[in-house]
């Protein structure tokens, strides 16, 4: 692609953006896509994310791939269905989120139901090295953007009996 930009003083600016055109599909090599664990422990997958269009981006990724997924906009939602009772194997959740974080969430879960595993996802890369002494063999992290391959993957990584 190629981008032209065209500047003048007082008049702003004008971004020509020229974007080859791709007819057979994307042009990189795709592995097998990856598919739900077949062992994996029954139950639902809880996706907390605060911003409704990556959590619906992300709810087709994984119901795609056979999980059952229930969701919610924030820790409090989040907590709310955990205590109703509904067997959840896996939390996805946004590390950054208002009135409660996802290692507040985390946290609460861990304490309330013990062996559930927890996925964070964050857009903010410099987040893993952070968590790093935080995550333990119940959780791991998934930095954004990443397509279904990369969750997927990341999903069965940490659902895989140690």
């Amino acid at each position: 692609g190629d981008i032209q930009v065209e500047s003048r003083p007082g008049e702003g600016a004008l971004f020509t953006i020229y974007l080859p055109l791709v007819k057979e599909g994307m042009p990189y090599a795709r592995s097998a896509p990856a598919k739900a664990p077949a062992g994996h422990p029954k139950g639902v997958v809880l996706l907390v994310e605060d911003d409704e269009p990556m959590r619906r981006v992300t709810n087709r990724m994984l119901s795609g791939a056979g999980y059952t997924i229930a969701e919610a906009a924030d820790g409090k939602a989040a907590l709310k269905f955990l205590a109703g009772g509904s067997p959840v194997a896996l939390v996805i959740t946004n590390l950054i989120m208002p009135e409660m974080d996802g290692m507040e969430l985390s946290k609460e879960v861990l304490r309330k139901y013990p062996g559930v595993k927890i996925l964070f996802i964050s857009d903010y890369a410099d987040r893993e090295e952070n968590l790093a002494g935080a995550l333990g063999p119940e959780s791991a992290y998934l930095s954004k953007p990443f397509g279904p391959d990369a969750l997927l993957n990341k999903i069965n990584e940490l659902m895989r009996p140690a």
